[in-house]
């Protein structure tokens, strides 16, 4: 890829994150879980900024529609009621991303965003990693993420699921003023340019869409 200067702070944070889609180089595989979800997961914190835009100028080119993005942990999954999760994933252990609780009525859930699909909305998570991790941590969590996911949600049709390093400003992933995210970290709902809301009413904010 052509180098590409740095113009902004912006730039200076893509810098410390490094997005690759689900297969060799470019290439989005479709995955067995579901033939239309564009999965991303961190590998390394190198080249980021190229990867990055080249999945901002890839999502924005393909997609108009308002999209609905939801946190993971402590969001829709429970991970800090998991016994012992903090010195698990100090120790770079996944277990507590498998064993997070559900937070809210999947079945109910699931049967909203099918619905709000079909009304012309698209469906994505963007989820932070472990707050200190190695690069191969950080691909273990965004696979147990993912599966997690399957398993919980499969009837759900992601549009869109990413996992970035800790911290990560959420905001670069948000397209359109239209766009949604559900997150229970206040920081990421503040910094949204979209439409963000807690995670106390997600059944009834989705009921109003």
């Amino acid at each position: 890829m052509p180098d590409l200067p740095l113009r902004s702070r912006v730039d200076q944070i893509l810098l410390t994150l490094c997005i690759i889609q689900d297969g060799p180089g470019f290439v989005n595989r479709q995955n067995q879980q579901n033939q239309n979800t564009k999965f991303v997961h961190f590998v390394d914190r190198q080249n980021a900024k190229h990867l990055l835009l080249y999945y901002q100028k890839e999502t924005i080119g393909r997609n108009k529609k308002m999209r609905i993005n939801f946190d993971m942990d402590g969001t829709i999954a429970n991970l800090y009621a998991v016994e012992g999760w903090l010195p698990m994933l100090r120790a770079e252990d996944t277990t507590p991303y498998k064993m997070a609780k559900p937070m809210v009525n999947f079945s109910t859930l699931a049967r909203l965003l099918n619905k709000l699909q079909r009304k012309g909305y698209e469906i994505a998570v963007i989820s932070w990693g472990s707050k200190v991790a190695s690069a191969e941590y950080d691909k273990a969590v965004a696979e147990t993420k993912k599966a997690w996911l399957a398993k919980h949600l499969p009837s759900v049709k992601w549009d869109a699921v990413t996992v970035v390093p800790y911290g990560t400003p959420k905001n670069l992933f948000c397209f359109s003023a239209g766009d949604v995210l559900f997150d229970d970290e206040a920081q990421n709902r503040n910094g949204w340019s979209g439409k963000a809301y807690d995670v106390g009413n997600i059944l009834e904010t989705l009921k109003a869409l």
